[in-house]
């Protein structure tokens, strides 16, 4: 079994990703996203989206190599002006491990890494957003460290429907003394 490599995307790796993050929504969010919309995702649309996002400032797109090919993949970003964001925050805003590859401990990996970058860049803490219905998801977010917060929010132009997203953080710099 070969081992697991974490880099930072290329431009080579949009399709890939691309890939994960339909096969992980339409996994993920079944029965929680309209059958509807998960079955219209499009891998070349996704594309399109990732080939604008996989870069920018303070953007970090790290993706789960395994022999060549691309399990996972995880993007960080300074935290987005969405419900009053803690200012030393940096926000995880997507990771997503492909169906068949978790478990392995590839997610566990990525936010590794993702705390590895928040330290480097001096953030406080990290913050992310789950669909509140998504069980596995906040349990491993807990399991890993992360505290829900009082935040919420609706996405329905994003996610097709009007579900519920809450926050989670994580504090990975102690204050100055």
């Amino acid at each position: 079994m070969s081992a697991l490599k974490l880099r930072h995307a290329q431009s080579s790796d949009i399709d890939a990703i691309a890939g994960i993050h339909v096969a992980g929504w339409q996994a993920a969010y079944r029965g929680i996203l309209p059958d509807s919309v998960l079955d219209g995702l499009q891998v070349s649309e996704r594309a399109a989206l990732w080939a604008q996002g996989i870069l920018g400032p303070g953007v970090h797109t790290i993706v789960a190599d395994v022999g060549g090919r691309i399990v996972g993949f995880l993007r960080s970003c300074p935290a987005r002006p969405i419900a009053d964001p803690p200012p030393d925050a940096m926000e995880v805003t997507h990771l997503y491990v492909h169906p068949s590859e978790q478990r392995r401990g590839t997610g566990v990996a990525l936010l590794d890494r993702a705390v590895d970058i928040a330290c480097e860049e001096q953030y406080a803490r990290i913050i992310l957003w789950v669909l509140e219905a998504n069980r596995l998801a906040r349990l491993f977010y807990q399991r890993y460290g992360f505290e829900l917060d009082e935040a919420r929010r609706t996405d329905p132009d994003f996610l097709g429907s009007d579900v519920v997203e809450v926050r989670y953080r994580l504090r990975v710099l102690r204050p100055a003394a």
